[in-house]
């Protein structure tokens, strides 16, 4: 027998092998490194039709799924269509590629027309294919087999990430047969996103591999071993290491916002409402985080109503953009009438003084001007971190309107994290919301409630007793 022959057997074997075998395939024709973790992710997903898998970045989450959908293309009984989606066309095509790649590996050249194919649209000799989809195309009059979802998050916004989220469950869902097999992969964003959704759905079964586990040892130590994932966490920094490579959205240790405090502070019985004002025993504290340009950020009102026990419950919130001076004016004077606040607190800058001078002499509302600096603007976070811990704050829940926008609210909440240095770190498109509730927060603070900073009171520059007037027990960093 020749050398040419001997090829052609050894070829025709591990086609025979591999058939039955995605392992012996992903190792012995497509050459791969096949970590024990991977032999869970095809147990899982010979196991289920639903599944989600929410692995560290740089660990072949995508490598394993491009080959797992030629092992299906050459070995399902023909015809087999599948679909791979990622989060835009680009990143897409970008699979694609790496899809055709592998038919250029010899034992695989013969599934390639002679004609070839567009790598949009791959279709086999044996009559099996694969289409690319992005994240809000849509697929109707489709009918695959299986669908692959790569990373469908790309925006990290919140309409970004609602998009996704919209798309899954109003387009894509409804066209999925109910035979079809769905695969998702990807790291996640916030603890609202499609994966953080998907993970409470009991039709989906997700799994997560993080790059360390909870001893510190690293999920593949033979290409990423714990100094090389020190040294990648040094170069990118903690939170979008604790984000991208520990699969947690914000890591709890830097967090400012813990989710369990958030989960605690929806009340299904609190709906946003613009009237219907309670006389005894309640106050009512505005915060206003005004846009900068009229044409691209939210200009953000916020109304708390304050019990005599100092609970905080939004009761109105009016969130909109392109809103004109005048058409602020009237807002807030309209507000003003319903609730008789007793403190509106307006973040100003230059422009908006000349707004909180107009709206003090058109009303008679207590209008006070927050000049933002970086550490007042770090003291009225903290002071509304204190209240969420304290169980304080109440998010309306008892209708849509009013959980949507308390979504949106946690969703900014989510991405507030204090970083090594101990700077501020929000990692979201927006935070105006979250700032016209410090401001509301702040306007409402009693003395006893303020809350200052240790560089304030110098604690560490010598033993001597805090400054008088400064209340103790209640200064520092609440974490």
């Amino acid at each position: 027998m020749s050398e040419l022959e001997d090829l052609n057997f050894a070829h025709r074997m591990d086609m025979e092998l591999s058939k039955n075998s995605f392992p012996y395939f992903f190792q012995n024709v497509l050459g791969m490194m096949y970590p024990e973790y991977m032999q869970e992710w095809l147990e899982t997903m010979e196991n289920t039709d639903r599944t989600v898998i929410v692995c560290s970045r740089d660990h072949g989450k995508s490598v394993f799924m491009h080959s797992w959908v030629v092992w299906n293309l050459v070995f399902q009984e023909p015809p087999y269509q599948m679909l791979y989606i990622s989060s835009n066309q680009k990143q897409t095509l970008v699979h694609m590629r790496e899809i055709d790649r592998y038919f250029n590996i010899p034992q695989l050249k013969k599934y390639r027309p002679s004609r070839g194919w567009a790598i949009g649209n791959i279709q086999l000799t044996n009559g099996n294919s694969i289409l690319e989809r992005s994240v809000g195309s849509q697929i109707r009059g489709l009918h695959p087999q299986e669908i692959i979802i790569d990373d469908p998050l790309k925006e990290f916004s919140l309409a970004g990430i609602n998009r996704v989220t919209d798309w899954f469950f109003g387009d894509m869902i409804p066209t999925l047969h109910h035979t079809a097999n769905l695969r998702m992969i990807g790291t996640p964003f916030t603890y609202t996103d499609i994966f953080s959704q998907l993970e409470e759905n009991q039709a989906y079964t997700v799994r997560k591999y993080p790059c360390l586990d909870s001893n510190n040892d690293p999920l593949w130590p033979e290409r990423w071993d714990y100094d090389a994932l020190m040294q990648r966490k040094a170069e990118i920094g903690s939170l979008k290491f604790t984000r991208e490579y520990l699969c947690i959205p914000i890591s709890t240790g830097t967090a400012l916002f813990g989710q369990e405090h958030l989960e605690n502070a929806k009340n299904e019985h609190l709906i946003l409402r613009l009237g219907n004002r309670r006389d005894k025993g309640y106050k009512y504290y505005v915060g206003v985080d005004p846009a900068i340009s009229t044409d691209g950020d939210y200009n953000v009102i916020i109304v708390l109503e304050v019990d005599e026990n100092m609970n905080k419950s939004i009761v109105h919130i009016d969130r909109a953009k392109n809103v004109q001076f005048r058409e602020n004016i009237e807002k807030l004077k309209l507000i003003g009438q319903i609730f008789q606040p007793e403190v509106v607190l307006y973040e100003t800058n230059t422009f908006a003084k000349a707004f909180t001078q107009e709206l003090r002499s058109v009303t008679d509302m207590n209008v006070r001007d927050f000049n933002t600096t970086r550490r007042k603007k770090q003291e009225i976070i903290l002071g509304l971190q204190m209240n969420f811990e304290n169980n304080k704050i109440h998010l309306p829940y008892g209708d849509n309107n009013s959980r949507k926008m308390t979504m949106n609210i946690i969703e900014e909440l989510s991405m507030f994290s204090i970083t090594d240095s101990g700077k501020f770190e929000g990692v979201g498109a927006h935070d105006d919301l979250v700032m016209a509730l410090a401001l509301a927060n702040a306007a409402a603070q009693t003395p006893s409630e303020s809350f200052m900073l240790l560089d304030d009171l110098e604690l560490f520059d010598s033993p001597q007793t805090p400054p008088i007037g400064v209340p103790v027990g209640i200064a520092g960093l609440n974490f």
